[in-house]
């Protein structure tokens, strides 16, 4: 019974979304004549920004910080710094929780993974762990992130581009309220019309 009882509620809510989606589709979406949001894009400023104190990150540690909508992490291998995204590929595990072999390279804890902290690129087999070998199925090799660090004074600082976050989110929003039918893309038209073929 309760087999059937699933089959048909799962029948019933497929057929609720294709009747939402041909009232959906049928319905012309609205537009504004005048742009609700500015195209204009943000544009991308590099900065040098103190991400942990020095003495959170003594040899053979890894440590994080957040700033502008960012998470780093910032591994001290022998007295060399080294930045790196602070989610590792592909399980995003927090750097933090890698281990450093020394060399300038980083072990992903699950997977077995190990990066290249300088390039971001993976050294080795991708997802040598048995664990891993079953996201080897799903993803193929993936780098991570790489930024320059410095010491200064007593920080850690990591130059990052801070309006990331800023151009994230007008991409994010933007792609909202055109969904919705709010933006106006008069002016992406002309622009093709204009581009020579």
């Amino acid at each position: 019974f309760g087999a059937m009882f699933y089959a048909g509620a799962g029948a019933g809510v497929a057929l609720l979304g294709i009747m939402g989606f041909t009232k959906a589709k049928s319905a012309p979406a609205a537009r504004s004549a005048e742009p609700v949001m500015d195209a204009k894009s943000i544009p991308s400023k590099q900065a040098w920004v103190t991400f942990v104190n020095a003495a959170d990150c003594p040899p053979g540690t890894v440590a994080s910080g957040f700033q502008y909508g960012q998470e780093i992490a910032i591994a001290n291998d022998a007295g060399k710094f080294y930045a790196v995204a602070n989610k590792l590929p592909p399980t995003s595990q927090p750097a933090t929780f890698g281990e450093i072999l020394g060399g300038g390279k980083l072990k992903e804890p699950i997977t077995g993974t190990t990066f290249d902290m300088r390039t971001g690129k993976v050294i080795g087999e991708w997802c040598p762990s048995l664990i891993g070998k079953a996201f080897r199925l799903l993803v193929g090799p993936t780098t991570v992130n790489t930024y320059p660090v410095r010491k200064s004074g007593n920080s850690l600082q990591v130059q990052i581009n801070i309006n990331a976050k800023l151009q994230f989110e007008q991409s994010y929003w933007r792609g909202v309220l055109d969904a919705q039918g709010k933006v106006d893309r008069s002016e992406e038209h002309t622009s093709e019309l204009q581009s020579p073929i």
